[in-house]
C-alpha cells in the first residue's frame, strides 16, 4: 500500500498560505518551516520523524507540487 495521497496532502498543507490573519496556526506554521525548515514541520506538527519512510515520501510530494508549480513558496 502507498500513501502518496496522504503525502500529497500533507505536503500542500505544510505550504498552505499564510495570508489569512485571522488563521494564527497558518502564520504559526509558516514561521516553523522558514526557520526550522520541513523536518520541523514534520516532527513537530505532524508527529513524523524525519527518519521516517512517510518523511521521505512527503518530501517527494513537495518536490513534485513544487515542480507543476502548485505550491505558493
Amino acid at each position: 500500500m502507498t500513501y502518496t495521497a496522504l503525502a500529497t496532502t500533507l505536503a500542500a498543507a505544510i505550504y498552505y498560505p499564510a495570508t489569512n490573519p485571522k488563521d494564527p496556526t497558518a502564520e504559526e506554521l509558516h514561521r516553523l518551516r522558514e526557520e526550522q525548515g520541513i523536518d520541523a514541520v514534520l516532527e513537530r506538527v505532524c508527529h513524523i520523524m524525519p527518519s521516517e519512510p512517510a518523511a521521505k515520501i512527503v518530501k517527494e510530494q513537495i518536490s513534485f507540487l513544487k515542480k507543476k508549480g502548485w505550491l505558493h513558496v
